[in-house]
C-alpha cells in the first residue's frame, strides 16, 4: 500500500525504536489503524492496511508481546515531535496524569486486579471491578493555532498500574516450612513404605 509522503516520514521518526522487521509491521499496524473505521482491532488492522497477504496474521497479533522494540523510548520520542511541533507557536502546553479503568473477566489476564471504577461509582456508593488499570502522563494542549477554542489531551507515557491481586493472583502459596524433626519422620516413613514394597 502507498502512503502519502508525510505520513511516511511521520512514521520514519520512530525508526530508531525498532529493529528492521518490527518497523514494518509497526507501518503496516499504524496504517491500519488510520484507515480503520471499526473497533480498531489487530484482525482489522490487517484488513485495514490491505496486508491479509503480507506475513503470517500471527506477526501482527504478537507485535506487542514479543516484537523487538523499547516502548520507552517510542513514547520519548512522540513526547520530542510534539513539543516540537508546537514550539513557536502560540499554545500552552501542560502536563496531566490520570488513570483509566479498562474492564476485564477472567483470572488468565495478565495484571489484572480489583480497582476503582470512578464512572460506575457515586459519592455514597463506591464501586470496584476487575480489569486493567492504565496509568497515562499527557500533554494538553490548550488553544493550539488550528483550534483556538480547543483543548487536546495527547498521551506520551503509560504503565499498568498492579495491586496486590495483580501480583499474586495465579500463584501458588509458598510451601510450609516443616522443623526437622518432622522432615526425619517423613523420610523415615518414606523409606519404611519403599522397603514393604520389595
Amino acid at each position: 500500500m502507498n502512503l502519502t509522503q508525510s505520513f511516511e516520514v511521520l512514521l520514519r521518526s520512530f525508526v530508531p525504536v525498532f529493529t528492521e522487521p518490527s518497523f514494518q509491521t509497526f507501518r503496516l499496524m499504524m496504517t491500519g489503524w488510520i484507515l480503520s473505521n471499526r473497533h480498531r482491532y489487530v484482525t482489522d488492522l490487517i484488513i485495514s492496511s490491505d496486508s491479509t497477504t503480507n506475513g503470517h496474521f500471527t506477526d501482527y497479533h504478537r507485535f506487542f508481546s514479543q516484537a523487538v522494540w523499547d516502548i520507552d523510548r517510542l513514547w520519548r520520542l512522540l513526547a520530542q515531535l510534539i513539543v516540537g511541533t508546537l514550539v513557536g507557536h502560540d499554545a500552552v502546553i501542560i502536563l496531566a496524569g490520570d488513570d483509566t479503568l479498562c474492564r476485564k473477566r477472567g483470572l488468565g489476564n495478565f495484571g489484572t486486579g480489583m480497582h476503582h471504577d470512578p464512572l460506575s461509582s457515586s459519592k455514597s456508593k463506591k464501586i470496584c471491578h476487575w480489569g486493567h488499570d492504565w496509568v497515562d502522563l499527557c500533554i494538553v494542549i490548550a488553544n493550539p493555532w488550528w483550534a483556538p477554542s480547543k483543548v487536546f489531551s495527547l498521551p506520551i507515557c503509560m504503565r499498568l498500574y498492579r495491586n496486590r491481586q495483580g501480583l499474586t493472583k495465579g500463584k501458588n502459596k509458598k510451601p510450609k516450612k516443616i522443623s526437622a524433626a518432622q522432615q526425619k519422620a517423613a523420610t523415615k516413613k518414606n523409606k519404611q513404605a519403599a522397603a514393604k514394597k520389595k
